[in-house]
């Protein structure tokens, strides 16, 4: 996010946790984050707060990378030991 504050460090910890309970609704185990995981997580943030003033933007990329990894074998809940 680029914050040099520590002030909003509680509200960016619960749009984290929101996003990966975003992930979790529409099937994504969470329990394993990786690179692909945490880049959902960077723009479900960067579109939370509205980032540059691209916040609409972000929102599409996070919902296009959500979706897609909801259908990939290795990030859905279940199918994989090894996520």
């Amino acid at each position: 996010m680029r914050i040099s504050s520590s002030n909003l460090d509680d509200e960016i910890k619960n749009t984290m946790e929101a996003c990966l309970l975003d992930m979790e609704r529409v099937g994504i185990a969470v329990e394993s984050q990786d690179k692909l995981m945490d880049r959902a997580i960077t723009l479900y943030c960067k579109a939370d707060f509205d980032y540059q003033g691209k916040g609409e933007r972000y929102q599409k990329n996070y919902e296009q990378l959500r979706d897609a990894m909801s259908l990939c074998e290795k990030y859905r809940k279940g199918d994989s030991e090894d996520v």
